[in-house]
């Protein structure tokens, strides 16, 4: 771990896309970590939804069930779950945002 945290001081961290199949990329030239969040968010709501369509299969038959549903999807059908997402998020943060402003009124 303390290599790790040292890892943490010195590089740079990036966010933004990357394409639809890497959800990081490390640039050596630079010392940065990009990361696509927005991939990996996509990933874990669609692994859950496989999930749900999917009851009885086993973790190991959810993962390549989601790995084959990702790579079938258009990038615009990803930008489509990818943008619910942040909405759902944007929508709860103000929520929890304004209970915290509730609270302390």
């Amino acid at each position: 771990m303390r290599k790790i945290r040292q890892f943490m001081k010195d590089c740079k961290l990036g966010f933004g896309w990357i394409d639809k199949h890497t959800f990081g990329l490390y640039s050596f030239d630079k010392k940065e970590v990009k990361i696509n969040i927005a991939l990996a968010l996509v990933d874990i709501f669609i692994h859950e939804y496989m999930h749900e369509t999917n009851p009885n299969a086993t973790e190991k038959q959810i993962m390549k069930k989601t790995a084959r549903k990702l790579h079938r999807l258009k990038r615009s059908e990803l930008n489509e779950v990818g943008r619910f997402i942040v909405a759902e998020f944007n929508y709860q943060l103000e929520l929890y945002i304004q209970k915290r402003k509730a609270g302390e009124s």
